[in-house]
């Protein structure tokens, strides 16, 4: 094996993005920025250069190579990832990833394709898998840095291969039931409807299965099930479907009673038929037991799980084939129109057309204030399809003004976060990281609901808070991140290099005060507020806020990071019945029309609680899976 010094320049390394972000055949309304990546900026000059060696190499360079294994790595969206691609004279053999830490099911996913694309094409100018756009760019760096060892021309190596164009005839598709999206709520429907027997054609837009339970925090509610039960936790369906109401203030009644009733069935389900594993309960402010089941492996692993459980069965899955238009004869609906990435058109006629295509977080033009300024951190799948066809048929929106903010963001880059919920609850609720403002005091007490930390972050002028945390805390923030695939160190260290000039806004020192100016957070206040905080722990009471502090702040170095308002899921839609028909404008039932998950008002109201949304998505899935299923078959 040889391994030469990296010699990827950044001039070329943008040409390369240019040159990906130019052939990458995107949906509509899909900025690729699920994995999101930063803007950059490319000289005028360099661009028209590369055009014209992209054009050259297109008429006939052949590619020529040093017989070897050559090595490379670049950053991802999870960490560096690191890749071994194999030549001989003329051909690339093989392109090997030696180490990862991409999201299971879906960055893993476009690493595979990748490498499968450039082997089939026999090129790096290819395509860039849509909603993995920091893993793309990764892994097509570090495969450009190893063949730049193997003395081939880059040039003939970045050819862009032109592909044979697909026909346009539509071809029709035959089902029972067509469920449009392949997020946790379409999927538990397309597990529940085969499994009762029925045939389903599940649609996909995206080139992967999981939606934004695939990248959600990782719990899914379970009052009543026997998993809680032989916890020995109290709990009923009232008092689920009592803090629903609470918490949501503006819920659809009937729709809230249908998910409490229900919930307890899913999550047996959930666990014992598809195989979902739990790690115990454990609770939140907003509840009023312990019902949060802790997924192993978060979402990630159950996602994977859940795919598995689905390849086992008859649906029929048709990924990167996006939904257009619902096909209404008469007052019914009776399927769906829709187009592969690669221009296929289809039919597809059903006796029933299901609706689980999520959120609208991604589409600005449909978002209100506060949630339009927000930072975004979930899919780039959530740009409201079907509420779009849905209104195009009639169909009757709620609550479009409501969505669910949380406040543990960390602008990786402009306009978008990564979470941090795991590693700020950790430090906030169980050891000594407080949470100050920009006069670097206290604004409330840390453990509270996300909901209170949210109301006092949106009341800041540049709606920002801070923790600030001793070094013992600081490492288990951090290690609980990259645990659970979010802050990357390589995040932290570019954080750390802006110096407060440009975010993401993180300090470090051995002296609070020059570590918090650095960020631009009043040092002198910081230091008072730490030493009145070491005080109240000492006297057992927090004089401000009455925290239960369970630690001191200790010894340093200490690190200051942002914590900004982030925006993922809408909780307005389509208005439905108990049997999941969509209504009208005039509240009457489109007929052969059915709606499940994100995509419904409703149940949780104007806001949502920990692990709901993910309990609603399976909830609702599951149940209308049986009852479609039996529909079908009458």
């Amino acid at each position: 094996m040889r391994r030469n010094k990296r010699s990827v320049t950044v001039a070329m390394f943008l040409a390369l993005l240019l040159v990906l972000l130019t052939a990458c055949q995107t949906t509509e309304n899909d900025p690729v920025t699920d994995e999101t990546t930063e803007a950059a900026e490319v000289d005028q000059t360099e661009a028209a250069a590369t055009e014209e060696d992209s054009e050259a190499s297109e008429q006939g360079d052949v590619l020529s190579f040093t017989p070897g294994s050559y090595e490379g790595e670049a950053e991802g969206f999870g960490g560096p990832i690191k890749v071994a691609v194999t030549v001989d004279e003329a051909a690339i053999q093989t392109v090997e990833v030696l180490e990862e830490n991409e999201t299971i099911g879906i960055g893993t996913k476009a690493l595979e394709l990748l490498s499968e694309d450039i082997l089939a094409k026999q090129s790096i100018g290819v395509d860039m898998v849509s909603g993995c756009t920091y893993t793309s760019v990764g892994f097509l760096a570090a495969v450009t840095e190893a063949l730049e060892q193997s003395g081939v021309n880059m040039d003939a190596a970045r050819a862009v291969v032109q592909e044979e164009p697909v026909s346009t005839e539509v071809q029709t598709i035959e089902t029972e039931i067509v469920i449009i999206g392949g997020g946790g709520s379409g999927m538990g429907a397309a597990l529940t409807a085969s499994e009762q027997g029925a045939k389903v054609v599940l649609l996909e837009k995206m080139p992967f299965l999981g939606g934004a339970m695939a990248i959600s925090g990782g719990s899914v509610v379970g009052p009543t099930s026997d998993y809680q039960q032989a916890e020995g936790i109290e709990d009923s369906a009232d008092l689920f479907y009592e803090d629903l109401l609470l918490n949501g203030h503006i819920n659809d009644e009937q729709i809230s009673r249908l998910y409490a009733d229900n919930v307890g069935d899913m999550f047996n389900w959930l666990q014992n038929e598809v195989g979902v594993k739990f790690e115990g309960f454990t609770s939140a402010p907003e509840y009023q037991a312990d019902r949060i089941g802790k997924l192993t492996g978060g979402s990630p692993e159950m996602a994977e799980t859940i795919r598995n459980k689905l390849a086992e069965t008859d649906v029929e899955v048709y990924l990167n084939t996006r939904a257009t238009e619902l096909i209404k004869e008469g007052d019914t609906i009776v399927g769906v129109k829709a187009e592969g990435a690669d221009g296929s058109q289809y039919e597809v006629r059903a006796k029933a057309t299901l609706l689980a295509t999520g959120g609208f977080g991604n589409e600005k033009e449909m978002l209100q204030p506060p949630y339009d300024t927000a930072l975004y951190y979930g899919p780039v799948s959530s740009t409201g399809d079907g509420h779009k066809m849905a209104i195009d048929v009639g169909a009757m929106t709620h609550n479009m003004e409501y969505g669910k903010i949380y406040p543990n963001g960390v602008e990786v880059s402009p306009g978008f976060a990564k979470s941090t919920v795991t590693a700020s609850s950790e430090v906030l609720r169980n050891r000594s990281g407080i949470l100050v403002d920009r006069s670097g005091k206290r604004v409330l007490d840390e453990s509270g609901s996300y909901a209170s930390i949210r109301d006092i972050m949106l009341e800041q002028e540049d709606q920002t808070l801070f923790i600030l945390m001793d070094k013992e805390n600081w490492d288990v923030f951090q290690q609980l991140n990259i645990d659970t695939r979010t802050l990357t160190n390589t995040e932290v260290e570019r954080g750390i290099s802006n110096e407060g000039a440009a975010p993401p806004l993180i300090a470090t020192n051995s002296d609070i005060k020059t570590a918090a100016e650095t960020v631009g957070v009043d040092g002198d206040a910081l230091v008072e507020t730490v030493e009145n905080f070491n005080a109240y722990y000492e006297a057992g009471n927090d004089e401000e806020f009455g925290r239960e502090i369970k630690m001191p702040i200790g010894e340093g170095p200490y690190y200051i990071i942002e914590q900004k308002p982030r925006f993922a899921t809408t909780l307005g839609g389509l208005k439905i019945t108990t049997n999941f028909e969509v209504l009208d404008e005039n509240e009457q039932p489109i007929d052969g029309l059915f709606a499940v998950g994100e995509i419904v008002a409703g149940p949780q109201g104007d806001d949502s609680m920990p692990g709901a949304n993910l309990g609603w998505a399976f909830t609702s899935g599951h149940l209308a899976g049986k009852q479609l299923a039996e529909k079908v078959a009458e």
